[in-house]
């Protein structure tokens, strides 16, 4: 028996987190160049909060779509910077989120221009123009990677930490300290 939805539109994730599989370099690997595999962009401009990139409307008033990519965009729109595993989606897909703030006019990039804009998720939310089961993975992706932004350094030593299992820990090459986001 399923539970219900719960009236907090922010936590209704329908995603297998598979953490068992964030330690599991190779399988990351391997869903990274599965081209099944998805990923949805985020930036972040000065003075503003994270942006997941969002498909406009197909139909008038039947609402908005997340911009999911096929993961082999990943290197050409991301770089190296921040990306995380979400989980597994119904359909056995493997998802993602990453930062493309770095990559400058990012929704001009060949990739992404004229197939949608990077949003408010909040302004999404309140409209109603998401899908409670869509915000809530925004929400997860959006919370992971301002949580890699503000913590780049460990509290141990100061010294630079590194992402690792995947995007859920942060590890400090000097002192060995292991950092996780507060859930």
């Amino acid at each position: 028996m399923a539970l219900p939805e719960n009236p907090n539109i922010f936590a209704n994730n329908p995603l297998d987190r598979a953490s068992y599989r964030r330690t599991d370099k190779g399988w990351i690997e391997e869903q990274l160049a599965n081209p099944a595999s998805l990923f949805v962009p985020f930036r972040r401009l000065p003075k503003r909060d994270w942006e997941p990139f969002v498909l406009p409307e197909a139909v008038p008033s039947q609402g908005k779509d997340i911009g999911w990519m096929p993961a082999s965009l990943i290197p050409e729109l991301a770089g190296t910077g921040c990306l995380v595993f979400l989980g597994i989606n119904k359909r056995g897909k493997a998802l993602f989120a990453a930062d493309v703030s770095e990559t400058k006019d990012a929704e001009n990039h060949p990739a992404l221009k004229g197939q949608g804009a990077f949003e408010d998720l909040r302004g999404l939310a309140m409209a109603g123009e998401i899908t409670p089961t869509e915000l809530a993975i925004m929400a997860q992706a959006k919370s992971m990677i301002d949580w890699h932004s503000r913590h780049g350094f460990c509290s141990v030593c100061g010294a630079k930490s590194e992402m690792a299992e995947a995007g859920y820990k942060r590890q400090c090459p000097s002192c060995k300290a292991e950092h996780f986001p507060r859930t």
